[in-house]
């Protein structure tokens, strides 16, 4: 009868052990993913690749007009997008860009306009005020 009552309780105790590592392991809620930055990411992507299959931003990035390229992106991005956009090679100028936001960079690299090689990127910034 002890043999029993013993073996019962060693199943209690091991009911019980898992049943708070259970908790434990499974017990906190996820993090929620931060859908705003990646919308903001694509739409700024999809922007630029938009202008570049148009033909706009090749012949903008020939030309170095950052101001053209720029009022092409605000006609498309919607109007809550603060942005800056820079044409360059290696560093980009942030002087533009915010230090008390949160920044989603886009790089979107222009090779060739009518046989010339040009070797830029068109940088761009975007964040919500």
């Amino acid at each position: 009868m002890m043999k029993g009552y013993i073996y019962t309780l060693e199943v209690l105790m091991t009911i019980s052990i898992i049943a708070v590592t259970a908790v434990f392991l499974f017990g906190s809620n996820p993090e929620k993913p931060q859908l705003g930055a990646s919308l903001m990411k694509e739409r700024s992507f999809s922007a630029l690749k938009y202008m570049d299959n148009a033909g706009i931003l090749k012949v903008q990035v020939a030309n170095g007009t950052e101001s053209a390229i720029e009022g092409e992106i605000a006609a498309i991005l919607p109007v809550n997008y603060l942005f800056d956009a820079e044409i360059c090679t290696y560093e980009c100028n942030t002087a533009n860009v915010p230090d008390n936001r949160s920044v989603i960079a886009v790089s979107y690299y222009v090779s060739v306009y009518r046989d010339d090689f040009l070797g830029r990127k068109v940088k761009m910034w975007t964040w919500t005020p």
